[in-house]
C-alpha cells in the first residue's frame, strides 16, 4: 500500500465522516421539527381544552343568573338557546310559555338523580345534533336547564376564532392517520353520567417546515463550506507538503540527479532535510564513480604498461639469454671458469625475467576480467609444475572488490614462487571459504619451512605481505617452521549484502 492510496483512504474516510455528520445533523433537524410539531400540538389541545372550560364555566354561570331572574322576562330564541324547567315528578316543562317550541330533551325521569346541588354542564345527543347543556337549582326539587345546539354554523363561526377547523363528533371510529401536513386535537364530550359521547375536534394546517429549515439554514450551508474547505485544504496541503517531495525524491533516486530536488533544499521541513541528505547521498555516489572510472583508468594504464614491457623489455632480455647461450658453445673446454661465470648470468638474467613476468602480470588484472577468481588463482597454480589444489567459493570472492582480489592474486603468486624457489614444495594448497561473517584465504605449502626469526629471514618479503594485507584491510597470520612447511591466512570482513 503506498502513500498516495493511503492518503487516498483517509482523504475518503473524512468525506464520509463528513457525509455521515451531515445525515446525524439532518436526523436532529427531522427530530427537532417532529418535537416542534409535537410542541405546537400540545399549545393547541391546551389551547381548545381551555376554551371549552372557560366556555362550559360561562354557560353554568349563565344557567345560575337565569335562575335568579323571573320566567316572565325571559325570551328564548331556539336558534341559540333552550329554557327548560326539570322535576322529578313533572320531567322537563317550558321555563317560559312565550319561548321554546323545540321538543324536550331525551334524558329521562333519572336525570335529577346525577345533578349535582349546584348544578352542571354536560352533553348529550338528540338523535341529528350534539347539544350543550347548564342546570342550576331553582328550589329543593326543580331544576333550570339551559342548552344550546353545536349547529354547523356555530362550530365555523368558532372556527374562524380558532384558526383552524372545529367538529363535533359523536361515536367517532378511531382516528384516521393524518397527513404529515396537517394537525388534529381533540376534547372529550361527556354526558350527565360522565359517559364519553363524542369529542371535540380542532385540525387545522401543522407548522410549516420550511421556516424551521430556514433558520437552521445558514449553520447547515457554514458547515458544509467548512467541512469542504478543510478537506479541500487537507488534500492541497498533502499533495504540496508530501506527495509532491516524494514524487521529486524519487524521480532523483531514479535518474541519479539532484536537479529535480533543487526546488526542496531551501525548506526547512523534513522533506528539505530528506533532500539535503539525498543530494549529499547523489554527490558522493557520483564522486565513487568518478574514482572507479579513474581507477579503471589507472588499471588500463598499467595493462598498457605491462603489455609493453612484455612486448620490448621482456623481449630484449630473450636476446641476451640467447646470445650468452652461443658464447657458451662457442667456448672450449678448458674455459670452465669462464663458463660457470656465463651461466650464473644467465640463470640470474631467467630469475630477473621471471620476477618481470611476475611483475607484468600484477600490472595485468585483466585476467580477473576474463575469467572468474578460481579460474585466475588455478592459472597461477598451473605455472608452477607441482602438485597443486585449489578450493575457492566464487560466490564469496565477489563480496571483495577488484584490488582485492588483485592483490590477493599477487600474493598468491609470491607464495607459490617463494615455495618453490626457497621451500622446495612439491604440494601447495589454496582455499577460500566464508567462515562466519569473514572470509578467509589460505595457502599452504608442504617445503622445508623456515625460522622467521632467523636474522636472514627477516628482510622485505615478509614486510611486503604485511604492507599488502594492511592495504586491502585484512589481518595476515603466517605460519612457518622448519620441517613443517609454509602456512600464510589472510582474514576479511564481508561486505554487507545490499
Amino acid at each position: 500500500m503506498n502513500i498516495r492510496f493511503r492518503f487516498t483512504l483517509i482523504l475518503g474516510s473524512l468525506v464520509i465522516g463528513f457525509c455521515a455528520v451531515l445525515l446525524i445533523l439532518r436526523h436532529f433537524a427531522t427530530v427537532a421539527q417532529a418535537e416542534h410539531r409535537e410542541d405546537f400540538e400540545r399549545e393547541q389541545a391546551a389551547f381548545l381544552a381551555h376554551w371549552v372550560n372557560t366556555d362550559s364555566r360561562a354557560w353554568q354561570r349563565q344557567a345560575a343568573l337565569l335562575a335568579t331572574q323571573s320566567a316572565a322576562n325571559f325570551k328564548a330564541d331556539p336558534s341559540a338557546m333552550e329554557a327548560w324547567r326539570f322535576s322529578a315528578s313533572n320531567g322537563f316543562q317550558p321555563w317560559t310559555e312565550n319561548g321554546n317550541q323545540a321538543s324536550p330533551p331525551p334524558l329521562g325521569a333519572a336525570f335529577g338523580n346525577s345533578l349535582s346541588p349546584d348544578g352542571d354542564v354536560f352533553w348529550f345527543y338528540d338523535g341529528t345534533v350534539l347539544r350543550q347543556a347548564a342546570c342550576a337549582p331553582l328550589d329543593e326539587n326543580q331544576w333550570l336547564m339551559i342548552v344550546r345546539s353545536w349547529t354547523p354554523d356555530l362550530l365555523a363561526r368558532i372556527s374562524e376564532l380558532a384558526g383552524g377547523t372545529l367538529s363535533a363528533e359523536v361515536n367517532s371510529a378511531a382516528d384516521k392517520p393524518q397527513p404529515t401536513d396537517r394537525y388534529t386535537v381533540s376534547f372529550p364530550l361527556h354526558d350527565w353520567r360522565g359517559i364519553l359521547i363524542g369529542e371535540l375536534r380542532l385540525s387545522g394546517n401543522a407548522p410549516v417546515a420550511q421556516p424551521l429549515l430556514a433558520e437552521a439554514m445558514l449553520p447547515t450551508l457554514l458547515l458544509v463550506a467548512f467541512g469542504f474547505t478543510l478537506i479541500i485544504g487537507l488534500a492541497l496541503s498533502l499533495r504540496l507538503w508530501v506527495l509532491h517531495p516524494l514524487s521529486l525524491i524519487q524521480q532523483s533516486l531514479s535518474s541519479g540527479v539532484s536537479d529535480a530536488i533543487q526546488p526542496l533544499r531551501g525548506r526547512r521541513d523534513e522533506m528539505g532535510a530528506v533532500a539535503n541528505l539525498l543530494a549529499e547521498s547523489i554527490a558522493q555516489r557520483n564522486a565513487l564513480h568518478e574514482s572507479e572510472t579513474n581507477l579503471q583508468r589507472a588499471l588500463e594504464e598499467r595493462i598498457r604498461l605491462g603489455r609493453d614491457l612484455h612486448d620490448s623489455v621482456i623481449q630484449s632480455l630473450y636476446a641476451t639469454g640467447m646470445s650468452l647461450s652461443l658464447v657458451k658453445n662457442r667456448l672450449h673446454a678448458d674455459q670452465s671458469d669462464i663458463t660457470a661465470k656465463l651461466e650464473e648470468s644467465r640463470d640470474a638474467l631467467n630469475e630477473t625475467i621471471l620476477d618481470l613476468r611476475n611483475f607484468i602480470t600484477g600490472l595485468e588484472p585483466e585476467a580477473l576480467n576474463q575469467q572468474t577468481f578460481a579460474q585466475a588463482v588455478a592459472s597461477v597454480l598451473a605455472t608452477s609444475g607441482v602438485e597443486t589444489a585449489c578450493e575457492i567459493d566464487d560466490a564469496v570472492a565477489q563480496r571483495l572488490t577488484l584490488s582485492q582480489r588483485a592483490n590477493i592474486l599477487q600474493i598468491t603468486r609470491e607464495a607459490v614462487s617463494n615455495a618453490l624457489r626457497h621451500g622446495q614444495a612439491t604440494l601447495i594448497t589454496v582455499s577460500l571459504k566464508a567462515v562466519a561473517d569473514t572470509l578467509v584465504f589460505v595457502i599452504r605449502d608442504n617445503g622445508v619451512g623456515f625460522d622467521p626469526k632467523a636474522p636472514h629471514h627477516q628482510g622485505r618479503g615478509l614486510a611486503n605481505l604485511s604492507g599488502r594485507a594492511q592495504d586491502m584491510g585484512a589481518r595476515l597470520a603466517f605460519d612457518a617452521r622448519p620441517g613443517h612447511g609454509v602456512s600464510l591466512k589472510l582474514t576479511f570482513h564481508l561486505n554487507p549484502i545490499l
